[in-house]
């Protein structure tokens, strides 16, 4: 078993995050020293600290930075959305993102071109009603960082149980996590069509299971890199691995192999 834990490895953002979809020479590991075979924590003591970070994602350029913050109790887990910018090579003290903080946010994902956010959150849907009992997913323009207005994505994607982890690949579709029956959580795919993503199907019986996939990320619409949960117990103990699938020219999915 191993322990499930929400620290920041350069390893782990490195590989999974867009902005390093770059060849090398374009890559400057935001700020930090070039990473060998052991992982290290990203910018200790500013965004890696005593507290439960998870679920990030880089700006295109690199510079802004957007993550969450679990505060974990016995009675309630509530998740914000915190933003650091980098600045002359440093990245800055963590604030709430101007979206976040009244309502549990959390899993934000810059789409490829930086122009939009997407996250989940529990916030209502209509002002006028009370928060959700399930995580669906939102999201907002980002022009020169400047935060639009949240906007539901709609019934097409979201349903009455959680989404989690939205991705986006470069031709717009959507990737992400949601209930699906006696299969646990599933990763689905919602094209997008004409700007209105489609009801989502299941990304593939060769990824699905019947143990929990999530945290899927898409790179180059071709590599689809997730997490598996085979069990989790009480004591956030579980048995987790990040495994990746290449898509095949049919388009098809092909061989899981595991990062190790």
């Amino acid at each position: 078993m191993k322990t499930f834990c929400f620290t920041f490895l350069i390893f782990s953002i490195i590989s999974l995050n867009c902005y390093a979809q770059s060849n090398e020479t374009k890559t400057d590991y935001f700020g930090s020293a070039k990473p060998n075979d052991t992982p290290e924590l990203f910018a200790k003591e500013i965004i890696s600290t005593q507290f439960n970070e998870l679920n990030s994602s880089f700006s295109p350029d690199g510079n802004t930075f957007l993550y969450t913050i679990a505060n974990n109790s016995y009675t309630n887990t509530f998740y914000t959305i915190f933003i650091s910018k980098r600045v002359n090579g440093k990245w800055s003290k963590p604030q709430i993102a101007p979206f976040s903080g009244q309502y549990s946010d959390a899993d934000p994902f810059f789409s490829p071109d930086g122009k939009r956010i997407y996250f989940i959150s529990y916030r209502p849907i209509d002002k006028d009603t009370k928060g959700k009992n399930d995580f669906d997913i939102w999201f907002l323009s980002y022009n020169k960082g400047l935060f639009g207005q949240p906007q539901h994505l709609g019934e097409n994607v979201n349903s009455d149980k959680d989404e989690l982890y939205p991705s986006v690949s470069n031709n717009g579709n959507l990737y992400f996590s949601t209930e699906n029956g006696k299969n646990g959580y599933d990763l689905m795919m919602s094209k997008l069509t004409n700007n209105i993503f489609e009801k989502p199907v299941s990304v593939s019986d060769s990824i699905n299971t019947t143990a929990t996939e999530y945290d899927a990320y898409i790179v180059l619409m071709k590599v689809i890199s997730y997490s598996l949960r085979l069990a989790e117990k009480m004591d956030w103990e579980v048995a987790t691995c990040i495994l990746v699938s290449k898509q095949r020219k049919n388009g098809r999915q092909g061989k899981i192999l595991e990062v190790k």
